[in-house]
């Protein structure tokens, strides 16, 4: 009745789901000052708004698994630039190496933060997760807060005691 064609509902439902996660990321890092406390809370709304939205995420599976193509610059950009420029500040304060390229960290990042998401959100990504880190993983997102934050800050080399990776 308020669409003209499938599609133009489908996108609206989508775009839909779009604006609340570009609230919660902008929520996430609009008062963070350094890349880890940036992660650190993107993490934490992610995991919230996945439990609190999973049919959303379900759909966005549902969409990355298909042959949706037409919808991935919609979709995609919005984190890739939120992704980008926390980087970017980081860079500029001296707080992560200078010779990280942007695009690909908000590449890796995102790709590591979907999991993440559809692991809270998608039977079979919570049937994983279970598998790889206990049947009640899914119950306990400060610890899930806290591996993800201490796997991340020595991937990049955050903080005190460094993991040093000089891979080729």
């Amino acid at each position: 009745k308020y669409f003209g064609d499938k599609d133009s509902f489908f996108l609206a439902c989508v775009r839909h789901s779009l604006s609340l996660l570009d609230q919660v990321l902008q929520e996430a890092v609009a008062h963070e000052t350094d890349i880890e406390s940036g992660i650190r809370s993107i993490v934490s709304a992610l995991i919230v708004h996945a439990r609190d939205h999973q049919n959303h995420n379900a759909l966005y599976n549902e969409i990355t698994s298909g042959g949706c193509k037409k919808y991935a610059r919609e979709i995609e950009g919005r984190t890739a630039a939120v992704y980008a420029r926390l980087l970017d500040n980081a860079r500029a304060a001296g707080t992560v190496d200078p010779t990280l390229d942007p695009k690909a960290f908000a590449f890796f990042l995102d790709n590591l933060f979907m999991m993440l998401q559809f692991s809270f959100s998608c039977e079979y990504y919570r049937e994983r997760m279970a598998i790889f880190l206990g049947k009640d993983s899914a119950d306990e997102p400060k610890k899930m807060t806290e591996s993800f934050m201490h796997f991340i800050k020595n991937a990049l080399k955050i903080g005190g005691d460094r993991l040093v990776c000089d891979c080729v």
